[in-house]
C-alpha cells in the first residue's frame, strides 16, 4: 500500500530547481491547482489545498514498483504484468525497443550467429519484479549468465539510452 506523504516543501523546490534544473509550481490556492492540473509539470501542493481537492488521491491504495523508480496503482495495470513470462507481443516490443541487441555487450544475432537474445527481468521475478516494460531488458545468453548477483540495478540505466552500452 502506498499513500501520499508530506515533504519539506522548500527542500523539494530547491531539488527541482537546482538539481533537476526544472521549474516547479508552488500551489497555494485552488486557482493555482487548476492551472497545475491543466498544464502539468512538477508542483508542490500546499497540504490544505491537496486535502480539500485531491482527497481521493491521498488515500492509501495498492501500488507496485514498475521500474527503477516510481510506483503504479495496480488497478491501472494489465493482468499480464503479474505473470512470470512476457507475452509474445510484449517480448517482440522489448526486442524492438532494444534494437534487437544485447543491452550490455551490444551484440546482435543479425551479425553474430552465435547470439541468442532473451528478454529478462531486471528486478527478478522472485524479488517481486513485474513483467512490465520498465523492468524488462534484452540480454544475450552470455551476459545474462555473467550477471552476479543476478539483480544488477545499473541495468535500468540502459533502458532509455539505446546507443549507450557498458562495453563496446
Amino acid at each position: 500500500m502506498r499513500e501520499a506523504c508530506l515533504v519539506q516543501a522548500d527542500r523539494l523546490v530547491k531539488f527541482y530547481r537546482d538539481d533537476l534544473k526544472q521549474g516547479c509550481l508552488i500551489v497555494e490556492t485552488p486557482e493555482e491547482l487548476i492551472t497545475f492540473l491543466l498544464i502539468g509539470g512538477h508542483s508542490v501542493i500546499e497540504k490544505k489545498i491537496a486535502e480539500a481537492a485531491l482527497s481521493e488521491f491521498l488515500k492509501p491504495h495498492p501500488a507496485v514498483r514498475t521500474g527503477f523508480v516510481g510506483f503504479e496503482h495496480t488497478s491501472n495495470m494489465p493482468d499480464t504484468v503479474f505473470q512470470r513470462a512476457p507475452t509474445k507481443k510484449q517480448r517482440m516490443d522489448i526486442l524492438k525497443r532494444d534494437g534487437c541487441r544485447c543491452k550490455i555487450c551490444g551484440r546482435s544475432p543479425h551479425n553474430n550467429v552465435d547470439i541468442t537474445l532473451h528478454v529478462q527481468h531486471i528486478r527478478p521475478w522472485v524479488n517481486k519484479g513485474l513483467t512490465h516494460d520498465d523492468n524488462l531488458i534484452t540480454l544475450c545468453h552470455t551476459c545474462h549468465e555473467g550477471l552476479d548477483p543476478h539483480y544488477e540495478i545499473s541495468l535500468y540505466g540502459l533502458l532509455n539510452d539505446s546507443e549507450s552500452l557498458i562495453h563496446t
